[in-house]
């Protein structure tokens, strides 16, 4: 069997994207190949977006239980400086960055019996980086160009058992990272180069981890989590200990309190370790609460959240969820200064089916960071505390014809406190509604969709403050102008 699959969307700040899915299945094996492409101006001068991803991968049953896959993927990133600042000129208009990922995954799984699992990963990923980015006043210039070459691998086993008590999972991996290339500061008063300095980049990082995660109850019961992982690090790096062990705990609980109604609560530590275990095989949750994020290499944190989920019928579903994370975050450049990051997540929805084909929605979100012991910013004024609150309204309607239609409204208010070196302090703060629409229709057959989407119908203008300070370049949440887009879905 052959299947084909495009997806297509055009629309503002000259913004196209296309995805295309080539799929053969026969009997025991199956082959895809894929390629996904992105690009757009942005919003603002030197807010452009390229990404191009190329995947082909293989899948075979080899019986008895035993199934085996690879994966080649190839990754190129192109971007100006693409966070939205709370002050619409705050950004660098000379910031350029180009990111290439190559990437060899091999897996394995075998099952004894339908409650005896293992699983195999192997993971070879190599990253190169070019960044470039200045500091210009009337006075002087300064420019940063760096240029690195990243490669890392990791292996993992697992092994997985269900019993009548609960679920084990056990395993453990080793990850190894090696960074060359050199980071290049030119300073100078508009004219000769005034001084220049060349700082090497010759890193290496091992590392190895066990963990053990025990679900003890039945899924329609009562279910306590209890896990625990070690990391154990080897570093050839100054900005870094030589050696560190970190002992992560996990704790959570799942508890089924009345007719439709649960109890979740968790409180687990961990770290982020190299790039290429984004995809590692541990559990990515304890008892429904996350434990993966888009952090920097070697960072550790807290996590504690408590959340109550209602069902009432078939048609309404509830929940309250308050979370807090507590980071140590490590500097990439200076040795032994680490930041201290607090990240609270609390969060209310309600969902509502009013007919087969009516749906609302509602969602209260209220964010906030706050961040200590940052590296000295001179002059710079930086983000200590961001708060963030949000309501966003849903109305979506299906009909049995394939038209489909939703509506959103959200309503936003922040506040950005900030803070240079020299003592220096503002305030910012905006409060805005953002209303987004989008129409379309299904193609008979279940062959794919085309829809119009408007976002910032109104075209409301506002500032708004980013809060990932970390991870690959994004599209902000929300953008302080209208945009249209057309999308095209289909399969054969």
């Amino acid at each position: 069997r052959h299947a084909f699959s495009f997806s297509g969307t055009a629309g503002s700040a000259d913004t196209f994207s296309d995805e295309i899915v080539y799929g053969h299945y026969s009997g025991q094996r199956s082959f895809q190949l894929g390629q996904y492409h992105h690009e757009t101006d942005g919003l603002r001068v030197n807010a452009d977006l390229r990404e191009d991803l190329y995947r082909a991968f293989y899948q075979e049953d080899l019986g008895t239980g035993s199934s085996v896959q690879a994966e080649l993927s190839y990754g190129e990133t192109r971007a100006g400086d693409t966070r939205l600042q709370f002050e619409p000129g705050s950004f660098s208009p000379l910031q350029r960055g180009r990111h290439e990922v190559t990437t060899v995954r091999l897996g394995a799984r075998h099952a004894w019996d339908p409650s005896s699992l293992l699983l195999v990963s192997l993971i070879s990923q190599r990253r190169e980086t070019h960044f470039f980015d200045a500091v210009v006043s009337p006075f002087f210039r300064i420019d940063f160009d760096i240029a690195s070459k990243v490669d890392t691998y990791s292996g993992e086993l697992q092994y997985q058992k269900r019993g009548s008590l609960g679920d084990l999972i056990v395993g453990g991996g080793l990850f190894g990272r090696n960074d060359e290339g050199v980071q290049i500061n030119t300073v100078d008063l508009f004219g000769p180069p005034l001084m220049v300095t060349t700082t090497p980049i010759d890193t290496t990082l091992n590392s190895a981890n066990v963990y053990a995660y025990g679900h003890l109850g039945q899924p329609s019961r009562a279910r306590l989590v209890l896990g625990l992982s070690v990391d154990y690090l080897e570093s050839r790096d100054a900005t870094a200990s030589p050696e560190d062990t970190e002992i992560n705990p996990k704790l959570g609980a799942v508890l089924p309190v009345g007719p439709g109604t649960t109890l979740r609560f968790a409180a687990f530590r961990g770290m982020k370790r190299l790039p290429s275990v984004n995809a590692s095989v541990e559990p990515t949750s304890v008892a429904g609460f996350n434990q993966v994020f888009d952090d920097l290499s070697r960072t550790v944190y807290w996590r504690y959240g408590a959340a109550v989920d209602q069902v009432w019928g078939k048609r309404h579903f509830a929940g309250l969820e308050a979370t807090r994370r507590n980071l140590r975050i490590p500097d990439a450049i200076v040795a032994g200064i680490d930041e201290d990051r607090i990240e609270w997540l609390h969060r209310a929805y309600w969902s509502w089916l009013v007919t087969p084909r009516l749906a609302a929605g509602a969602e209260l979100r209220a964010e906030k960071l706050e961040r200590k012991n940052l590296p000295p910013s001179g002059p710079v004024l930086v983000p200590v505390e961001i708060d963030t609150k949000a309501l966003p309204l849903t109305l979506t309607y299906h009909a049995p014809s394939g038209l489909f239609a939703r509506a959103r409204a959200s309503f936003v208010n922040q506040e950005v406190f900030l803070r240079d070196g020299l003592g220096g302090e503002a305030r910012q703060r905006d409060r805005f509604s953002v209303v987004d629409l989008s129409i379309g229709m299904r193609l008979p057959g279940r062959r794919g969709l085309v829809s119009l989407e408007i976002n910032n119908l109104f075209d409301e203008s506002f500032v708004y403050r980013d809060t990932a300070f970390e991870g690959e370049p994004r599209v902000p949440l929300y953008v302080p102008e209208q945009t249209v887009f057309v999308r095209l879905q289909l399969s054969l």
